[in-house]
């Protein structure tokens, strides 16, 4: 994975949006996996992170995208309590 694509799916579970957003301007790499699988959008729903998965969205990251495990980012999300 690229430095820059590592430091999307460790940016995304925290919530750094503005940094993200110049970087996803940058190029098509909403799709980084961590060594799990785990897409940038995974990690933003795993940690309840809904406007990184906004921005995500508009950037055309796809949230139904399973990782190792077989979990999409709805699954993420209602497994750690963040569906509401």
């Amino acid at each position: 994975m690229t430095s820059v694509g590592n430091y999307l799916v460790q940016a995304a579970p925290q919530g750094e949006k503005e940094p993200m957003f110049f970087l996803l301007k940058s190029g098509p790499i909403q799709t980084a996996i961590d060594d799990n699988s785990n897409f940038t959008a995974h990690g933003a729903a795993a940690h309840g992170q809904f406007a990184i998965l906004r921005l995500l969205l508009q950037w055309n990251s796809d949230l139904k995208a399973s990782n190792r495990d077989g979990n999409t980012t709805l699954h993420l999300a209602a497994m750690n309590g963040f569906l509401k």
